[in-house]
């Protein structure tokens, strides 16, 4: 039987089809080992030591008797063996079997997910409030702890005051600036998303980053923008149009 070490960081399906594969075997393999223990133990060892104890007394001496009983021995040891093998396989069975079941669970999302390296004097639970989407229950996911980690970086630098998560679930922004009780929402455009090179795939053109910027505008908010992920060129070209339209004063651009 193959030991198994489970790391559900690297499993997968090959794992768990070799896993279930093996646990199968296992269980099949105890059923027939426990049944031929229970037969050898029930119809050979008590007869042996039975015919040892007469065939000892029929012969002179005794010589027989240690024979004998060395075989009943040897039969009982083999029948404690099968017990033992059974009893392993079935014990691995179960175990494979937890494991498979311990892999398919799907882990709960943790609230601590993410590291900080500025927080600004925070709580755990501020921190976890600040990466919390409003609009699904306060759930901690990716973009979450990216639009955390901007804001973060922002407060540090002095872009922005102290910043706290704005909790209208329904066009919210992203953080409200408790200095200046402003809000701001991030916006992280893309050049060409998945490696499409067509707007109607969700390439970058200005045009339909200067309607997303805008509608914001119309909300309340203020916007940062993240052009991590924007070519030299585009940001250029997004630069050139904030400029034109006289709105720079609303924009705190990252990094």
């Amino acid at each position: 039987m193959r030991n198994f070490t489970y790391n559900p960081d690297t499993a997968d399906q090959n794992y768990r089809s070799h896993a279930y594969s093996y646990g199968r075997k296992a269980g099949a393999l105890s059923v027939p080992s426990l049944e031929i223990a229970a037969g050898i133990l029930a119809f050979l060892s008590v007869p042996v030591i039975t015919a040892g104890g007469a065939f000892g007394t029929v012969l002179s001496g005794g010589t027989a008797l240690p024979f004998v009983i060395a075989a009943d021995t040897a039969v009982i040891g083999l029948g404690v063996g099968l017990i033992s093998h059974g009893g392993y396989n079935l014990y691995n069975a179960k175990d494979t079997l937890q494991r498979i079941d311990r892999h398919n669970v799907k882990p709960e999302v943790s609230a601590n997910k993410g590291t900080v390296k500025y927080n600004g004097g925070r709580t755990q639970k501020e921190l976890d409030d600040l990466a919390g989407d409003p609009s699904h229950g306060g759930r901690i996911e990716g973009q979450g702890i990216k639009e955390r980690e901007i804001g973060l970086e922002l407060e540090s630098r002095g872009d922005l005051g102290r910043i706290i998560r704005d909790q209208k679930a329904d066009k919210g922004a992203e953080f409200i600036d408790t200095v200046t009780e402003k809000k701001g929402d991030v916006k992280s455009f893309e050049s060409y998303p998945n490696g499409h090179t067509s707007p109607k795939k969700g390439a970058f053109t200005v045009d339909n980053a200067m309607k997303k910027i805008k509608k914001e505008f119309e909300r309340g908010h203020n916007v940062i923008l993240d052009d991590r992920n924007l070519t030299p060129e585009h940001t250029k070209q997004l630069k050139e149009a904030i400029q034109k339209e006289g709105i720079s004063d609303k924009i705190i651009w990252y990094p």
